[in-house]
């Protein structure tokens, strides 16, 4: 299907309690796939915002039949049945907004695998993603064609307090931590860059590393108040299946057409992703 007609998305309210996705539930190769399906030059992205649930028959939050209370997003990083995602206010998935919409009309430029589960592509001279879906950390030396300049790291933080240095040939040297990704683009440097929050305060722990958030005062005071909020997200048996589900992930990443799960007539606007709060001069 011609990519003007196309709408792509990772998982949607049907797929993801069926067993036929990635999901929320596969942390960080879930977001990486959405990393991909951001940069990658095809169809009209759709973010997938839902919420956590312990049965695949469990209503929204605060659910009758009548009416859906407003959402309230979560705070201190546990992915507790009956709370939203607010996926559309992740660090990593704002960052990854900001890069498609900088990319926009751009080609698909230096793709390379540089090792299993480690691939890298960039966008034209204006953007490029390395993706890391393996269970180490990766150093590699990436091939890019962005002008020379200090970048901010747009899919680990949106305070740009992790930066990458390209070299006047278009290289740069990174360790890609696992699971993990570094995303560039023009426009997106410290000269330039006006946001101040390191997370945001929805941003699962897994991907923080914290519970609850301490990455910004914001985060750390509305966790605070959430201190006692018991995880009802099971995680049992992941560990064994991590390896498995990153063999798979990596034939998504590799294949759009996979990662667009379902396919629709829709005629993409200007090929922007649509969502809120995206951008460098957001906090």
């Amino acid at each position: 299907m011609d990519s003007d007609k196309a709408a792509v998305w990772v998982t949607n309210w049907d797929t993801e309690r069926n067993g036929s996705s990635l999901t929320t539930r596969d942390g960080t190769s879930y977001l990486l796939a959405n990393a991909f399906m951001l940069a990658y030059d095809y169809g009209q992205p759709h973010i997938f915002s839902g919420y956590y649930y312990a049965g695949v028959d469990d209503g929204a939050p605060g659910a009758t039949r009548t009416s859906v209370p407003d959402m309230t997003c979560p705070t201190d990083g546990i992915e507790t049945a009956g709370t939203w995602h607010c996926a559309q206010r992740w660090t990593a998935i704002r960052g990854m907004i900001g890069f498609r919409n900088a990319v926009a009309g751009t080609d698909v430029t230096d793709w390379k695998k540089y090792e299993t589960n480690v691939l890298g592509f960039g966008r034209g001279s204006t953007g490029y993603l390395a993706l890391n879906n393996s269970d180490a950390d990766s150093t590699q030396t990436f091939t890019t064609s962005l002008p020379a300049g200090t970048y901010c790291n747009v899919y680990t933080t949106g305070d740009c307090s992790d930066t990458v240095t390209v070299a006047a040939d278009g290289t740069f040297t990174a360790t890609v931590a696992k699971g993990s990704a570094v995303a560039l683009y023009a426009g997106a440097t410290p000269a330039n860059w006006t946001g101040t929050r390191k997370y945001d305060p929805s941003d699962p722990a897994w991907f923080t590393g914290e519970t609850p958030h301490k990455g910004d005062d914001t985060a750390a005071k509305s966790a605070d108040s959430a201190a006692s909020a018991k995880s009802g997200d099971a995680k049992s048996g992941k560990a064994t299946s991590d390896a498995i589900r990153r063999a798979a992930t990596l034939a998504a990443i590799l294949l759009p057409v996979i990662v667009g799960v379902t396919f629709m007539a829709i005629a993409r606007r200007n090929g922007k992703a649509q969502s809120d709060n995206s951008g460098p001069n957001n906090d």
